[in-house]
């Protein structure tokens, strides 16, 4: 086991997250999200490495590039989708270290043209899987529900990846996502996650805004 040193600290932060099936849901979502987050995640499918399928990235005409995007690409060809980024003025990606299309050269052609990259795993892949992504990549997003599909229960066994990533890299950013709720945020940050990404426990609030200003107030404790 090796442990990496880092030269910077990430602050504690909360993340709304997209997954639609169209267009018009997308526009709809983003224009809520849009008024009070500094950064939006949007989740990619289509329905090669998961089975679902969301709003395309070639779909979407324009981003807020006043606001921060991560594209989360659970798709099986990430390169594929390097242009439509580069379109709408993404910052950051996240790729599966379970895809077939994910790689280090992969990680650094997202690099090479500008954007930062997660590398992302899911509740049932060994962590040791992503020891070869931890010198090159950006970050680590470590999903507590299985990809695809909002509204699943929050896998409290996906802390303990948590822990074992920040054993190995004490700086590194660490994000969580799944199945998220209020009374879950202290576990994700005690065990050493830096970003915590929702989305229907933002978006099925009756108040989406104030519901994501809770939840950043909660993360500063």
């Amino acid at each position: 086991m090796f442990v990496l040193v880092r030269k910077y600290v990430v602050m504690r932060k909360i993340v709304p997250t997209i997954l639609v099936a169209t267009r018009e849901e997308f526009e709809e979502k983003y224009a809520i999200a849009s008024r009070f987050a500094p950064e939006i995640q949007i989740d990619i499918l289509d329905n090669s490495l998961f089975h679902n399928t969301t709003v395309a990235l070639r779909d979407i005409v324009s981003l807020n590039q006043d606001i921060v995007h991560e594209a989360h690409l659970m798709v099986n060809h990430p390169l594929e989708y390097l242009d439509n980024c580069k379109r709408l003025g993404i910052a950051k990606v996240v790729l599966h270290c379970e895809s077939p299309g994910t790689s280090v050269a992969t990680v650094q052609e997202f690099q090479k043209n500008g954007i930062k990259v997660s590398i992302a795993i899911n509740p049932g892949t060994p962590v040791e899987n992503l020891d070869i992504y931890l010198p090159v990549a950006d970050g680590i997003l470590v999903m507590s529900v299985r990809p695809g599909f909002q509204g699943q229960a929050f896998m409290h066994t996906a802390l303990e990846k948590v822990k074992a990533i920040r054993s190995k890299d004490q700086d590194i950013l660490i994000s969580m996502d799944g199945g998220i709720k209020s009374d879950h945020l202290k576990e994700v940050f005690d065990a050493g996650a830096t970003v915590a990404l929702i989305g229907s426990g933002i978006f099925q609030a009756e108040n989406p805004e104030e519901t994501f200003r809770e939840y950043e107030r909660m993360a500063e404790k």
